[in-house]
Parts: structure tokens; sequence; C-alpha cells
């Protein structure tokens, strides 16, 4: 991979660092805005989900190509910009634990149940609680024309735990 033409070589570099920078930021977008969406407007995105499964799966071929062009940078190169290059290859390697970091996110904050409440009757001070087998959960006091969102993670004692007064 060598290339006399210095512009290329720049073409080439800065496209390794595209390699690293989209995957992170696209990637990043999606996890925030499924996250929003499920703390503020109570709303579950699944299409968001899937879409964010195959984005780790195109990633990990931009990230490969991204590697491919900064290793051969490297080597041809190795006495003039190594600092930049060596910075360009952690910028994509960073992409791995951020990777894990969303996934790991995404399976804790799956497991939270998210409510949002309103209150349409005349009534003042309604008292809110949520009561199952095994937990009694205090949501607070709602008066007549307000709502509000709460999350909570449950404790599951079995596996049909999911009855609800």
């Amino acid at each position: 991979m060598k290339l006399k033409n210095p512009l290329g070589n720049k073409l080439l570099f800065r496209t390794s660092i595209i390699c690293g920078i989209i995957p992170l930021v696209v990637g990043l977008a999606i996890f925030f805005i499924w996250w929003a969406a499920r703390a503020f407007f109570t709303i579950d995105l699944h299409d968001l989900v899937v879409l964010g499964f195959f984005w780790i799966l195109a990633s990990i071929v931009i990230a490969c190509v991204g590697l491919v062009i900064v290793l051969g940078y490297i080597f041809e190169h190795m006495r003039h910009n190594l600092k930049q290059a060596l910075i360009t290859m952690a910028l994509i390697l960073l992409n791995i634990p951020a990777v894990w970091g969303v996934l790991v996110l995404q399976a804790r904050l799956d497991k939270k149940i998210y409510l949002q409440l309103y209150n349409d009757t005349k009534q003042d001070g309604l008292k809110l609680t949520l009561k199952g087998k095994e937990f009694e959960y205090n949501l607070g006091v709602l008066d007549s024309g307000e709502s509000f969102h709460t999350s909570y993670l449950p404790t599951y004692f079995y596996a049909d735990a999911r009855h609800y007064e």
C-alpha cells in the first residue's frame, strides 16, 4: 500500500479517522435516542434496537477498513506521523469499549419499567400505589389534570411474577 501522492496519503489517513468517528457517533446517537424515548416519553422504540444491532455489524466492517488503512499508513510513514496514526488507531479501537458499555447499559435499562400516569379524573390528591404479589411501590400523589413519568426496576422472584393490581 505505497502511494507516492501525498494528497492520496492524506485522504487515506482522513478516511481512517472517519472510520473511527462515524461508528462511535452514530452508535451512541442510536442508543441515546432509544434511552431518551423511554426515559422522557415512555415510548419503546423497538426498531432502534434492531437498527443498533445492524449498526454494530456495519461498524465492525467500517472499523476493520479503518484499521487496515491506518496500519498501512503506519508502515509507510513510520518515522513521520507515528503519533497521529497511533491516535487514530486508538480512536478506532475506542469503539470496542463503547459498544460494550452501550450493550451493558441497554441490558440494564431494558429491564426497567417506565410508566406515564395521567389523572383525568376531577379528584385532587390521588394517591397511586403499584402492588404486586411480592412488592408494593408507592408512586406518589397526583392532582387533577396532572401527569408524570416514573420508572423503577422490578424484582422478579420467578418468571411469571408480572401480576400487578
